[in-house]
């Protein structure tokens, strides 16, 4: 590997490569892989093999315990999609302890419903993660435009929409889309 190659295994090994995880859970993860919900289908056919801005997505992966939508380890995101079963009380308390859990080891949650992950508001989300994750470009704000354009198609003043925080509510339950619990 060349010298000025960035190493993500040193700063991140933990979440892939050192990943404590059941037999249980991994074949779980496996199904999940194999019978995607419509929507994580339908996403996952724009950003795999990095279609959208380089970045590299894994589907269904296993993270302290949980399983995430998808995960970017070279931005260190994780996206989760949200259907209907995330408008309980139980899911969401649960969505809570999971995204704690992802926070707690360095990794942005941003989550979307399901009827708001059109392929505009998926790609202008991975437009801000690029952006995130890229060195910062030399030009000052005023020579590369409005820092804002990544997101402007999206309601940010709507909490159920999208949100850059790491500290916003919700995750992935497994409640009816695919007929159990996690």
């Amino acid at each position: 590997m060349p010298e000025n190659q960035f190493r993500w295994r040193e700063y991140f090994p933990s979440v892939i490569y050192k990943n404590p995880l059941s037999e249980e859970k991994r074949a779980l993860a496996k199904e999940f892989r194999k019978t995607p919900t419509p929507k994580e289908n339908e996403v996952w056919q724009w950003i795999r093999n990095r279609r959208m801005f380089q970045l590299k997505w894994r589907r269904q992966q296993p993270i302290n315990g949980y399983i995430a939508d998808f995960y970017c380890a070279e931005a260190h995101a994780v996206l989760e999609l949200d259907g209907e079963v995330h408008n309980n009380a139980h899911a969401q308390e649960y969505d809570a302890q999971r995204d704690h859990s992802f926070v707690s080891r360095g990794i942005r949650v941003f989550r979307m419903k399901n009827e708001d992950a059109s392929y505009e508001n998926v790609k202008a989300l991975m437009k801000y993660i690029r952006e995130f994750t890229s060195p910062p470009n030399p030009l000052s704000s005023m020579e590369r435009g409005n820092g804002d354009t990544a997101i402007s198609s999206i309601n940010r003043g709507n909490d159920d929409t999208f949100s850059p925080s790491p500290h916003w509510r919700g995750g992935d339950v497994a409640v009816g889309d695919r007929g159990g619990e996690v």
